[in-house]
């Protein structure tokens, strides 16, 4: 009698353990899955946004193509590769494949299979963003097929291209970005509801073997139940670690969200510093800059009125200072923490942040391009683990990405407002009849160019080269 029930105490605890051991697999799986998810997600989000840089580059290169007939082989080896990178993303967003990334030797593999709704934008009406994608590579290459003779700004093709670019094509394409980002929010919520279920069935098995299993056994295997409380620790603190981690993530996921679309760079840093602050309950952060010269981390925003003192006062660190945590982290390419600063050598105490206990500092990379560091600081010792430095990594590295696409669209935004005045005031000045009426016309649209109400032109006459005003 007293075998038999041994034997079914055994049957029942080997159940439990096997139905525990599969929910433990479960929950690995899940949490790979969503970090899999998180990636492949993040890859689709940056070639999507990327093509509307794209578009941008090749409708800018477009312009000088025609306009600057000295430098054409080059403008036509620019807007050639540009081209090929636009059509290549095009089809590894619809049909899956591999795609250079935001560095040359960077390659992203995209899933392809899109949903239904974004099928219907890319090949439904009213949008088919597919038939406006080939249209406008299309017209492109018929732009670096005309003879030189054609290349004028009244060329059609020309026109549809800067047209497109402004108007429909850039709409899709933000359309589209904001569809995948909102795909991916929606795809990381459904792995956070199946990882409460198995949470929930986890907590419900451990119930069960308590009551079935380690309450009977309690007068027989005294021992065993200390092993077993254990165990049971064990699986809890896990749990524990992948929900922090779950959250931690999806925290990184709505602070990119939220500055998807910010396309100015102070603006982004900002908002950055704030919702990090504030989100993982931080005591203060600050986003460091690359200067050009690549000599110096230069403070561009900080949270809190501490934060705007020291981006007010350009604060900056050099890059090969030995001293400072920072720089550190820049130099070595990965994150750095020290979890009680009074006993690190490498941390700079700043008294405008005179509660600072611990800090980490973490690289902004695109690909091995280094764009800063972001720093993050606790008034708690012992704060960081090695899980904040994956999660702030991955979210530099998503920083870093749109710092870049931030400055990318400045930069094109510019030249396109600098060519387009051009342009006017070469219209303007081609509608003149008389060498002084060209000249008025020069004056006045340069004066008005340049913010200013006199302008002097000086004309040297051919015969004896005096000059007349």
């Amino acid at each position: 009698m007293q075998t038999e029930r041994n034997n079914a105490l055994t049957l029942r605890y080997v159940f439990a353990l096997s139905l525990i051991a599969l929910l433990s697999i479960t929950a690995f799986f899940t949490l790979r899955f969503a970090i899999t998810e998180q990636e492949s997600g993040a890859a689709i989000i940056n070639v999507a946004g990327r093509q509307r840089m794209l578009s941008q580059r090749i409708s800018r290169f477009a312009l000088l193509y025609v306009l600057n007939a000295g430098d054409r082989e080059n403008l036509r080896t620019t807007l050639t590769n540009d081209l090929e990178l636009f059509e290549d993303s095009h089809t590894a967003l619809i049909n899956g494949g591999s795609v250079r990334g935001l560095s040359s030797d960077e390659v992203l593999i995209l899933s392809g299979n899109p949903s239904e709704t974004v099928s219907d934008m890319y090949f439904a009406s009213p949008m088919n963003l597919n038939q406006q994608v080939k249209t406008f590579i299309a017209e492109t290459r018929l732009l670096l097929a005309d003879p030189t003779e054609e290349l004028t700004l009244e060329n059609t093709h020309l026109a549809y291209i800067l047209e497109a670019a402004r108007s429909n094509l850039l709409s899709g394409l933000n359309t589209v970005t904001g569809q995948y980002q909102k795909e991916s929010e929606s795809a990381i919520a459904n792995l956070q509801f199946l990882e409460s279920i198995v949470l929930g069935i986890t907590l419900l098995s451990l119930l069960a073997e308590a009551f079935f299993i380690f309450r009977p056994m309690v007068s027989q295997i005294t021992k065993h139940t200390h092993d077993i409380q254990e165990g049971i620790d064990l699986l809890a603190k896990q749990n524990e670690v992948l929900s922090t981690s779950t959250r931690a993530l999806a925290t990184v996921a709505e602070i990119s969200t939220s500055v998807s679309s910010i396309l100015n760079v102070d603006d982004l840093l900002l908002t950055v510093v704030d919702l990090t602050k504030e989100r993982f309950n931080l005591y203060h952060s600050h986003i460091y800059l690359l200067d050009e010269k690549g000599e110096n981390l230069v403070l561009a925003k900080g949270s809190g009125e501490a934060g705007r003192i020291m981006a007010a006062e350009k604060r900056s660190i050099p890059l090969n200072r030995e001293q400072s945590l920072v720089a550190r982290a820049a130099r070595e390419r990965k994150g750095v923490t020290v979890n009680d600063v009074t006993l690190s050598p490498d941390f700079l105490p700043n008294p405008l942040l005179p509660d600072t206990r611990a800090e980490l500092a973490v690289p902004m990379l695109v690909g091995q391009t280094l764009i800063g560091v972001f720093d993050i600081q606790s008034d708690v010792a012992g704060r960081f683990t090695e899980t904040d430095v994956n999660i702030q990594t991955t979210l530099a590295a998503q920083l870093a990405s749109s710092v870049q696409n931030a400055r990318s669209f400045e930069r094109s935004r510019s030249q396109v407002e600098f060519e387009t005045l051009v342009n006017t005031i070469n219209q303007k000045i081609q509608r003149t009849d008389s060498v002084e009426e060209t000249l008025q016309t020069a004056i006045r649209e340069l004066g008005t160019a340049i913010g200013t109400s006199r302008v002097k032109a000086v004309l040297t006459a051919s015969s004896n080269n005096s000059p007349t005003t």
